[in-house]
Order: C-alpha cells, then structure tokens, then sequence
C-alpha cells in the first residue's frame, strides 16, 4: 500500500511514509482480510440500520495521506482531530508528533469512540486521547493546537477551530461547496495571531484550493 502511494508521489515526506509503514492498519478494521485492510480503498465499518447507508469508514488511503501531507504536523505538536473513525489517522498522527506530543480526537458516536480507543490501545498508541462530543465545538481543554485536521465533511469552518488554532498554526478541512457538493475541497488556514479569533481576514490567511 505505501510502496504505491510513493510511487504515485502522494507520500512525498519521510514522516508521513514512515508513519504510513509502522502504524498496522489492519488493527483498525477487525473483521476484514489483510488484502481489504491494506487496499487503496475506504472500509466502510458502520451502517445505519434503518437503512444500511455507510455512515463511517476508514478513510481511502490515499486521500489519508494527502491529507497529512498538508498537514505537515511534527514531533512536540499538539493535534486536533475532528472525526475520530476507526482511529487509524489519530494512530498515524500519533506517530507524527512523536511521544512528546499530543494527539486528541473527538466524535459524537460513543460506540466509534471506544472502538477507537479500544484500536488504539491495540496499536500502542498511548499519545491520544478519544473525547465523546460535539467536533463543532472543538476541544477547549486541551486548546491551543498546532495543528487541526477534520476527517469529515464540513460547509464551513466552526469558529470554535479557528480560536483553538495557537499562533502560527495550520488547520486542513474538506470543506464542502453547498451549491456544487465538492467533498475534496480542502481549506488550509494559517493562524496569524489569536486577538482576532473571529476574523478570517486578518486573523487568519486562507488558501483554498479543488483537487
């Protein structure tokens, strides 16, 4: 699976194929083949029983790591997810920020929180705290982040990311078109100061870009 991703130049740093290549995935997918675990492909592990609609999955690999690529969090950071899943992207930012930094990752569903904590504590990943909440809020306990990454759709940017965003910081997002419904599009914000937490212009600079 990593062997493809670099050759394809989606993992283009060291860190990101190294976390890529120590943190196992197939721990994070119980109950599916090696050959599932480890394809370039999403694994739906959640469906709404009325329904049988997915409603959560292990991300595609590859959008995974395009993801922490612009990222570009680093050993000591402070990480903030949004979306806690199966666990897999917190493991691999685990792995990114090293033992002296601190991964946090908050979901509603309690049922994919302890199934995360329960990967994660499989993994050995001791640096990340799983919080049951609202992402929309954030996590002010454990604010101010370096870097904050969303793992599910948003149509806009909660003003409670961007004043938990410390100086300096980067937030990457699949933000939504409301009108074209472009699940790709990716906000990148750097955080320029913090008196001005509710500003986009000034506080914050944007570049936001369509893959």
């Amino acid at each position: 699976m990593v062997d493809r991703l670099c050759a394809d130049g989606v993992v283009r740093s060291a860190a990101v194929e190294a976390a890529l290549r120590r943190v196992p995935r197939h721990l994070f997918v119980p109950g599916t083949s090696l050959e599932e675990a480890y394809a370039d492909e999403a694994v739906h592990t959640k469906h709404d029983p009325a329904t049988g609609v997915s409603v959560s999955a292990a991300s595609q690999p590859r959008i995974v790591a395009m993801m922490l690529e612009q990222l570009q969090a680093a050993p000591g950071m402070r990480v903030l997810e949004l979306g806690a899943g199966t666990g897999y992207n917190a493991a691999l930012l685990a792995a990114l920020v090293g033992p002296e930094g601190r991964v946090t990752t908050v979901d509603v569903d309690d049922d994919l929180v302890t199934g995360a904590r329960d990967h994660l504590a499989a993994a050995g990943a001791p640096n990340v705290e799983v919080v049951l909440g609202d992402g929309a809020l954030g996590h002010p306990d454990s604010a101010p982040y370096d870097r904050i990454i969303a793992t599910v759709g948003a149509y806009e940017v909660p003003t409670a990311w961007l004043e938990q965003l410390a100086p300096g910081g980067r937030l990457v997002v699949p933000l939504r078109s409301e009108r074209r419904r472009l699940p790709q599009h990716r906000l990148r914000a750097r955080r320029a100061r913090m008196d001005q937490p509710r500003q986009r212009t000034g506080g914050v600079h944007a570049a936001a870009r369509h893959r």
